[in-house]
């Protein structure tokens, strides 16, 4: 029996072929349009390559590239150096042809789960380039199991965050809520008063590795501040005590902070939301210097401290002397 349950495995793995190059256009899903643009024209041993990226990192190539393409097993090698990543996997995925970039295969296999920025999908007909396609969208390349995986997931996401957080959290990632009115309306109750609950469980979620570190950011700046998604200033800055309180809370809420980002970050909202705008303290017991300064179009960080960048090791010294430093800004 174990003889033939062998060779029935072997005689099905050796009829399975590779998947083949396919020829024609492939592109990154419709998902991310607007924030990111990959197309890939093949055709007869030649390719073209189109890049764009919300994200600017300098002088951009001028596009299309050019040049030669081969194929060695599963590798498609495109012979550029202007193209950061030169190898993609062939594949196919439920049906449709595609490129995989290395980190998103290994997390394809892994994982079963889609980096919807590391695959290019074939467009089927689609022969040029140059010409706009209909972007096909992710959910092509995935099964049933993984929609309703998906889908229990969505359901039932930050469930595991306390109550206070997970309202803004779940109304931050509403699916269709293109303009966030069901944050938006979330986020005008939570700034009349910051809940101290809150300000202690966001600040806790800022951390280096934090999967939803830049979420916890944004609903902090949005509570304290003006931004570009809520453009009046928090109720509680119209009145000294209602202010007071509000920044008292926050300095409290820095005991939370799990390391250097967290604390950081934290400060750069309190030095625009109480307008002190520059800190620069020194923190000789653990060689800590928290140096920060707010400018019109952004922030400069200077601080400098021991050779562990994120500051674990010496986070229970720093975050006191920090308070003590921030108190003494708002009793002036």
């Amino acid at each position: 029996m174990m003889i033939q349950t062998f060779i029935t495995f072997s005689m099905v793995f050796a009829c399975q072929e590779e998947p083949k190059l396919r020829e024609g256009v492939y592109v990154l899903c419709g998902e991310v349009f607007g924030y990111a643009n990959e197309t890939l024209e093949l055709k007869e041993g030649k390719f073209r390559y189109w890049f764009y990226s919300d994200v600017k990192l300098g002088d951009e190539p001028k596009y299309p590239l050019t040049g030669a393409c081969q194929v060695k097993g599963q590798t498609l090698t495109l012979d550029s150096d202007a193209i950061h990543t030169k190898e993609r996997t062939i594949d196919k995925i439920n049906g449709v042809d595609v490129l995989w970039r290395k980190d998103a295969l290994s997390l394809w296999e892994e994982k079963k789960r889609i980096h919807p920025y590391g695959v290019l999908l074939r467009v089927d007909g689609a022969t040029d380039g140059s010409k706009n396609v209909l972007r096909p969208s992710i959910e092509s390349i995935m099964t049933k199991e993984m929609k309703d995986r998906d889908k229990k997931e969505y359901e039932e996401r930050f469930n595991d965050q306390p109550v206070e957080v997970r309202v803004l959290l779940r109304a931050r990632t509403i699916e269709g809520d293109t303009n966030l009115d069901a944050y938006r309306s979330e986020i005008g109750k939570a700034r009349i008063q910051p809940d101290p609950k809150l300000l202690s469980q966001l600040v806790g979620l800022i951390y280096e590795d934090s999967p939803i570190s830049i979420k916890a950011e944004s609903i902090l700046e949005d509570l304290f501040l003006k931004t570009d998604l809520i453009e009046e200033a928090p109720p509680f800055l119209k009145n000294d005590a209602s202010k007071q309180k509000a920044l008292e809370d926050f300095i409290g809420a820095l005991s939370n902070a799990r390391d250097r980002k967290g604390v950081e970050h934290t400060i750069l909202i309190f030095l625009r939301a109480s307008e002190v705008n520059k800190i620069d303290l020194a923190i000789d017991e653990v060689g800590v210097r928290v140096s920060i300064r707010t400018i019109a179009n952004g922030e400069v960080f200077g601080s400098d401290g021991p050779e562990d960048y994120t500051w674990v090791a010496v986070i229970s010294k720093v975050i006191p002397a920090c308070q003590t430093w921030m108190r003494a800004q708002i009793s002036k």
